[in-house]
């Protein structure tokens, strides 16, 4: 299944706040502000990376071509607008469509007959949102089945969502991995200290990240 995954909008809220940093750092000058809030967002990123879950809220659009007729996986790499690309992963079925976690809200849920009409499907009459699963996941109303209209040929189908965690939802071994990354990057301004070659993410860096990790099989 060929998909489009959008982030609409940039997180509400970082996990961490400048003035967290600045604390940690024992920064004293807030000319450093808007680098450190950039090392923020890069630290979450990574984190969201190792743990498999949102650490912010963010609403974002997902497309397809069509409705899920068999069980499938799909994966692919999604850039965001500041940083490295990421891999996100989706299963869908005949029964259900798996969303990010941790699900908030699906905002929107659309798709285009092929004579370009939209048709807005309706929250609990023709779909349900299951937030209590993680992922959460989009299903049809019991007895009920995806439509089978036929479908404008190119991304007829949109459903917008909210998903992600607030700052005081972040595990704080994430936190304390996020600032331990940033202070790295913050104290040496160079992926690399010395002659000790560190552009990958330390160990102990990691480990923090995977508090509670989403694993998928």
């Amino acid at each position: 299944m060929n998909l489009t995954l959008l982030q609409d909008a940039t997180a509400e809220q970082e996990p961490l706040q400048v003035s967290d940093i600045e604390t940690f750092l024992v920064v004293d000058s807030g000319s450093v502000t808007a680098d450190l809030q950039l090392m923020i967002t890069a630290a979450r990123l990574e984190a969201e990376n190792e743990n498999g879950r949102e650490l912010a809220q963010k609403q974002w659009k997902l497309v397809l071509d069509h409705f899920p007729r068999n069980h499938c996986w799909d994966s692919f790499g999604l850039t965001p607008v500041q940083f490295n690309e990421r891999p996100y992963n989706f299963y869908f079925a005949d029964g259900s469509i798996q969303l990010l976690d941790p699900v908030i809200s699906v905002d929107a849920f659309t798709y285009k007959k092929s004579d370009g009409t939209v048709v807005t499907l309706a929250e609990d009459t023709d779909y349900l949102v299951d937030v209590n699963k993680h992922p959460g996941e989009l299903c049809p109303t019991y007895g009920n089945q995806w439509p089978t209209d036929t479908l404008w040929p190119a991304s007829p189908i949109e459903i917008t969502f909210t998903a992600g965690m607030t700052p005081s939802q972040v595990p704080g071994a994430i936190k304390n991995g996020m600032k331990l990354l940033i202070s790295e990057w913050y104290e040496n301004r160079l992926p690399f200290s010395g002659v000790r070659f560190i552009a990958e993410v330390p160990f102990s860096v990691r480990s923090a990240f995977q508090y509670n990790k989403l694993w998928k099989f």
